[in-house]
Parts: C-alpha cells; structure tokens; sequence
C-alpha cells in the first residue's frame, strides 16, 4: 500500500542528512525536527550567534506552557 498512512510508518522517527543538517520526523506530527540559526549581519556578512542542532517540531503549540514562558496575560477589562 503506497498511501498516506504507509509513507508516515516509513519516515515517521527516521533520520535524514540534509543542506540544513540532520534532520527527523516526529512521529507524533509528522513534522521535521529543524536546525535553529540565529545570526547577524556584520560587515555585510552573517554571522552564527546561536545554533541549536535539533528543535522538536510544535505545530500546535502544546509542549510547552505559554504562562511560563510569556508571563501571566495582563488583559483589563474597560466599559
């Protein structure tokens, strides 16, 4: 069976060499584990400031806790 449930069992957890490193297949979502390059512009060229290897995908935003990383939402009700 060539469908869509096959090829998420064949990819789902393997891990691939890419042009952006290594990457792997979440197989919750089915999304990519991704390179995260932070950098700069100096003197007209980028320059690497941070670099984490492998960020496990979040498409829906629920692995990590909003309050916690953003604060308690200050919202003030006006009439």
């Amino acid at each position: 069976d060539a469908g869509p449930a096959a090829f998420s069992k064949a990819f789902a957890g393997r891990r691939f060499t890419t042009r952006l490193g290594p990457i792997a297949i979440d197989p919750h979502t089915q999304h990519a584990t991704l390179p995260v390059i932070i950098g700069r512009i100096a003197d007209g060229f980028f320059e690497v400031v941070s670099r984490e290897e492998e960020v496990a995908p979040d498409p829906y935003l629920s692995r990590y806790d909003p309050a916690k990383t953003f604060g308690r939402p200050r919202l003030r009700v006006v009439s």
